[in-house]
Formats: structure tokens, sequence, C-alpha cells
């Protein structure tokens, strides 16, 4: 179900990636992927955008990650 729901919503909003992600305080566990070649399920906190909303504490909005450093 979760799958149906990002591939749903990359395809409504033209996007290559879309995610439903469970963060601890270490890692981003992604319980559906799309867009995601290999198995992966999983990163650290630090390697992810939930990183941002995590220190902030706030709504982090980005519209083109791409040109977003």
């Amino acid at each position: 179900m979760f799958d149906d729901l990002v591939a749903t919503a990359a395809r409504l909003l033209d996007a290559p990636f879309a995610f439903v992600t469970v963060v601890d305080d270490e890692r981003s566990f992604w319980k559906a992927a799309y867009g995601v070649a290999d198995s992966t399920r999983a990163n650290w906190v630090s390697d992810s955008f939930c990183q941002y909303v995590i220190n902030t504490r706030d709504d982090v909005i980005v519209n083109d990650a791409s040109a977003n450093p």
C-alpha cells in the first residue's frame, strides 16, 4: 500500500523519487521508496534530508533539491 502511495505521489508531482520515511535519532528507514534502483531501505540521518528537519524542529521546504546547497 505504501509503495503504491509513493509511486502515485511521484507521478502526480513529476518527481523522480518519493519516500515514506520513519526516522529515529540515528537512522532513516524508508517504509516505501520510489525511484531507488537497488534494495536500499535505510541510511544514516546525517546522510539524509531528515537531518534538517530534526535539527531545526520546524518545517523544511525545498522547492528544488538539485538547486539547493
